[in-house]
């Protein structure tokens, strides 16, 4: 597989070469012309721990200090046939720019291989140009949703390979197609069957898009044929939402959901279980509008049910509700705390539960679950 763009630079005197490439942002001619910070640990290969690189995982062969385009300047040598090297980086972006500075003789070669996922299986590899340390530019749009890809420079061959500098950085997005990856666990975005393990790319929710911003991730059901009598609805998963079999009527009040028949209620409005919607009337003229939460734990987006006449005391003994305001008694009861992640609504116990950050006060309690009022 080909990268999507190299630009090559004629071999300058290695002083020059070097001091041009690793100049900052606004170089000149003949140097890098990218500014983002670099992705990558040690990009230069400057950290040595002991006989080891620090940030870079030893695979096969050994590693060496020795003196690159300058006898003062240290890089890696890989020692050893085969040789290599690897780092595993978790920050997702859409587009990769690699710069390189190498040299490695006519007997040896050096390929860089990214493995998204770190699942033992590459899905790019290409050459690293060797000639008398030129410095190399180009760019490699990456799959549509990876989660992490480990690095690596593998040699092979009698000759020696010298790195000065393998700079990663993200250059915001770039041409050619994303690369493929398939296998993609439930949850992961997707954009066709192929691409997942289960071989269902499915409906979900928001906010998991894809890249042809669709809700759409790797699932296990399309629709309620698929079930077997249960329903298909929305279940949380490691990477955000999935489309899978659950029982009829098992999503209360204020909970997630991907159809009707997925709540006790009956409606499912704007992805949430609720009581009422724009084709499902209020009794007695009551206005249906969204559930309002407590000020101190409103967010940006946070799913909230639909109710008729939420918290003005109107709900009748026996009626769905959220809080002691909506019923008439001033009683709701329930089930116990309705708490949410305010990221994407699934249930939750701590803040630990909730993607994408598990930060603190990403858990909300918001209600009473399965109320009831008295």
């Amino acid at each position: 597989m080909k990268a999507n763009r190299i630009s090559r630079q004629s071999p300058l005197p290695r002083p020059l070469a070097v001091a041009t490439a690793l100049m900052a942002c606004g170089l000149v001619a003949g140097g890098w012309g990218s500014c983002e910070p670099s992705l990558n640990q040690d990009p230069s290969f400057d950290l040595w721990c002991g006989e080891s690189l620090c940030a870079w995982r030893t695979d096969a062969g050994a590693v060496r200090r020795v003196p690159t385009w300058h006898e003062r300047d240290y890089g890696v040598e890989l020692v050893g046939d085969p040789a290599g090297i690897s780092q595993l980086i978790g920050e997702r972006v859409r587009c990769f720019r690699f710069e390189t500075l190498a040299e490695v003789e006519g007997d040896a070669s050096v390929v860089l291989g990214m493995d998204f996922e770190d699942d033992g299986t590459e899905e790019y590899f290409a050459p690293v140009p060797g000639n008398d340390w030129a410095a190399v530019m180009y760019t490699v749009r990456t799959p549509t949703w990876y989660t992490k890809v480990r690095f690596s420079l593998r040699k092979t061959g009698p000759g020696r390979a010298r790195l000065a500098h393998l700079r990663i950085s993200d250059p915001g997005d770039c041409s050619g197609a994303p690369l493929p990856l398939e296998g993609r666990p439930l949850g992961a975005t997707c954009e066709r069957d192929g691409q997942c393990a289960s071989g269902v790319c499915g409906p979900s929710g928001f906010p998991y898009r894809n890249a042809d911003d669709q809700y759409l991730t790797c699932g296990e059901c399309r629709q309620d044929a698929d079930c077997s009598g249960d329903t298909c609805g929305l279940v949380p998963d490691e990477f955000g939402l999935h489309a899978a079999c659950v029982p009829e009527g098992s999503r209360h009040l204020g909970e997630r959901c991907l159809q009707d028949r997925e709540c006790a209620s009956g409606v499912c409005c704007s992805e949430v279980c609720s009581s009422c919607c724009d084709i499902v009337a209020c009794p007695d003229g009551l206005l249906c509008t969204l559930a309002e939460w407590p000020a101190e734990q409103n967010r940006l987006w946070q799913p909230r049910p639909w109710q008729c006449a939420p918290g003005q005391g109107r709900a009748e003994s026996g009626a769905a509700c959220l809080r002691d305001e909506d019923c008439q008694s001033r009683r709701c009861v329930g089930s116990g705390a309705l708490t949410l992640c305010w990221y994407d609504g699934r249930s939750c116990q701590s803040d630990g539960d909730c993607p994408p950050d598990h930060a603190s006060g990403d858990c909300v309690a918001l209600g009473v679950s399965d109320g009831r009022c008295q």
